[in-house]
This record gives C-alpha cells, structure tokens and sequence, in this order.
C-alpha cells in the first residue's frame, strides 16, 4: 500500500519477483474491494504510514485486519523518520523500516513476521 505510483510499482515488482503474489493499491477502499473474494489469501500486509487525503497506514492495518483476520502480520514503511512517528507505529505493535528500503532489510524483516 502506497499511494506514490512509482514507488507502488516498483515495491510490487520487487516482491514479485521474490516469488509473491501482491495485492497493490494506493487506498486502503481500493485494497479492500480486492479482497472482498478471498481475504484468507492474504499473509502479509507492508503499508507505507503515510497517505494522500490524510489517510494513514495504521489504519489500513486495523480495517485490512477487520476484513481478513485480526493478528495478519503487518509492516509500515515511512519516510517519515521522526520519534513521533516510531512511537505511534510501535503503540499499534507494529514493526517498521525506513524508505529507502534496503530490499534485504525488507525481505528480512517479512521473513520474521512471516514466521512469527
């Protein structure tokens, strides 16, 4: 989830490429409409924290999870690199990487939360 189209596009391809299956979309009514067939299918949930129109990845979170299942592993990615942000991503328990994101960062850090 991001709502800058090149970012969103190269993040898909990335994870593609890792052998994903991804479920892009620039707002969270975008990526739930997708789901709405099969929200069991997802596994994994990397929002960027902040979005256009104010929206924000934590909220993304609550309402993907809403919808598919309360516990789905999830991730932020910010650019946003002030004490504030981190507090309020780590009050939700959610665990976050910096842009730019080193890929092995990024796989590692899905690998852990994958298996966790």
């Amino acid at each position: 989830m991001d709502d800058n189209g090149p970012i969103l596009e190269q993040m898909t391809a990335m994870l593609q490429r890792w052998g994903c299956y991804v479920i892009a979309g620039s707002s969270c009514d975008e990526l739930l409409a997708q789901l709405e067939d099969d929200p069991l299918a997802l596994e994994l949930i990397v929002s960027d924290l902040r979005l256009a129109g104010g929206e924000s990845g934590l909220e993304v979170v609550r309402r993907i999870r809403a919808q598919a299942r309360p516990g789905l592993p999830a991730m932020i990615v910010t650019g946003d690199t002030s004490v504030d942000a981190a507090h309020e991503i780590r009050s939700h328990g959610l665990r976050f990487v910096y842009k730019p994101v080193p890929p092995q960062r990024l796989r590692s850090l899905m690998k852990q939360l994958l298996e966790a």
